[in-house]
């Protein structure tokens, strides 16, 4: 009998983080003509590959699940979030953004632990 151990394939991981992305509205910045990330945008791409380092990527379609949290009652558009959390884990955590096949997320608001962001990312099948 054959005891070698056998990884199973990551069909799902998550990670939290105590900082919310920035808006779509502070994520690009307009330099000679042309956007380019900000530095609000490439400050949290970075803390974001680095708290991800290590940890395994997920290949093929996966699905999505994020709940944004936001110390104050701020009016916010949830959707604004979602392009700087998508480019911060793309390469990292899943393939690419055009992997992303399902996408579900909420927002709390008036959250005593601050703001910030719980992820979690579920391996599809690839049909």
């Amino acid at each position: 009998m054959d005891n070698t151990k056998v990884d199973a394939p990551l069909t799902q991981t998550s990670i939290s983080a105590d900082v919310a992305p920035p808006s779509g509205n502070t994520y690009y910045r307009k330099f000679h003509n042309h956007m380019v990330l900000s530095k609000k945008g490439r400050e949290f791409k970075q803390n974001m590959q680095q708290r991800c380092k290590g940890m395994p990527k997920i290949l093929g379609p996966v699905a999505l699940n994020i709940k944004f949290k936001f110390k104050d009652a701020r009016r916010r558009d949830i959707d604004n979030y979602f392009k700087a959390l998508l480019d911060a884990f793309k390469d990292n955590l899943f393939e690419d953004d055009c992997m992303v096949r399902e996408l579900v997320a909420s927002k709390e608001i008036s959250c005593k632990s601050g703001d910030g962001f719980d992820l979690v990312i579920t391996k599809l099948s690839e049909k």
